[in-house]
């Protein structure tokens, strides 16, 4: 039996730790129950922004305003209004041979959720933004656009773009981050005409003009060991093909990605594409955000672990069995009607878990 002063400790004990759960808990949900402060926003996110470029490019080659846009990185908040990172991007094509820019920024988070902030890299071109912080705990997301400088409410702002900003796995990232099966999507266009794209025409077949649209969505296996290899099909220009891959990688502890990519189609055409990007999430939430780093491409991919997946993620999914289920998405790429250009990837996401009751 116990005793009267073991038993009081014991409850005191459990109190605690339920006390603590509730701290974690409410801190978690700070966005969700709309009470926010700068401290909202602290760790390491992933993201992936697209739109359209206007600012003039200082670099020989680089694209007249408007050109499409891509970009990907990593960025840090520290909880008290200072953020830093590395970026990838692709402006109109141009993609500075791959290499990432390191930022600094700052931001302010107001009691509504609302971020604003800027970046600043090496060219000292200030990017302003503006945006909305959602979910709590590994379901934090930031979705954010660009704006003009606060300062100088007429001058233009320099990107029309769209992105949203996810938490990295806490912890940390290697290649073993990566393991099993994920759902893959992608869109963007070419500045150019490949040549292996030429290949694959017929005889005496007109070559398009560019940009060249595309999108493709399929299926990739990865080994937790550096290696995926995975099929799609592909549509470029309403030009249909399916495709098979095979992808080394490499991870770093902050978790970004540099796939490369070697695709074979059925008709004897084969390319190598460079990617970089970031992983995000965990478990059945766990995403790979990246942008084609090649010259020439203005793409986004994603790819999202499948929900039949073992080991790691199911584990997580069984602590989060609401998340599993109310995550779950289909990724297409929709084939044209011969003689179009309609070039359309879509994502179908299911309805909400009180809807399906």
């Amino acid at each position: 039996m116990l005793t009267r002063k073991l038993f009081r400790l014991l409850v005191l004990i459990g109190l605690a730790f339920s006390l603590a759960g509730f701290v974690v808990q409410a801190a978690a949900q700070d966005a969700s129950a709309g009470t926010c402060s700068n401290a909202t926003l602290n760790g390491n996110y992933g993201y992936v922004e697209e739109g359209t470029g206007f600012m003039p490019l200082p670099f020989a080659g680089a694209p007249t305003p408007p050109y499409a846009y891509a970009g990907a990185g990593s960025i840090a908040f520290d909880g008290n209004g200072n953020s830093a990172g590395r970026a990838w991007a692709s402006l109109g094509g141009f993609t500075a041979g791959g290499a990432a820019e390191q930022f600094t920024g700052s931001y302010s988070v107001s009691t509504d959720c609302i971020v604003s902030g800027q970046f600043l890299g090496s060219a000292g071109i200030p990017l302003f933004f503006t945006g909305a912080i959602t979910g709590g705990g590994m379901q934090q997301e930031i979705h954010y656009t660009y704006v003009n400088d606060p300062s100088n409410p007429t001058s233009p702002a320099p990107l029309v773009a769209v992105g949203t900003m996810k938490k990295t796995p806490q912890g940390g990232c290697s290649v073993a981050t990566l393991s099993g099966t994920y759902g893959l999507s992608g869109k963007g266009l070419l500045t150019a005409v490949p040549h292996w794209l030429i290949a694959l025409l017929p005889p005496g077949a007109p070559v398009p003009p560019p940009p060249l649209f595309g999108a493709h969505a399929g299926r990739v296996v990865a080994d937790g060991t550096g290696n995926m290899s995975g099929s799609d099909v592909e549509n470029l220009e309403g030009m249909i093909m399916p495709t098979t891959f095979d992808i080394t990688y490499t991870v770093d502890s902050d978790c970004a990605i540099l796939p490369t990519i070697t695709a074979t189609t059925p008709l004897g055409g084969s390319n190598t594409i460079h990617e970089a990007g970031v992983i995000t999430g965990e478990g059945n939430s766990q995403e790979v955000h990246t942008i084609v780093t090649d010259a020439d491409w203005v793409f986004i991919d994603a790819m999202r672990r499948s929900g039949g997946t073992g080991g790691a993620a199911n584990r997580f999914s069984r602590r989060n069995p609401h998340m599993s289920r109310m995550r779950q998405e289909i990724r297409l790429a929709t084939p044209s009607p011969a003689g179009t250009r309609l070039v359309l990837p879509r994502t179908v996401r299911n309805v909400s878990q009180r809807g399906n009751r």
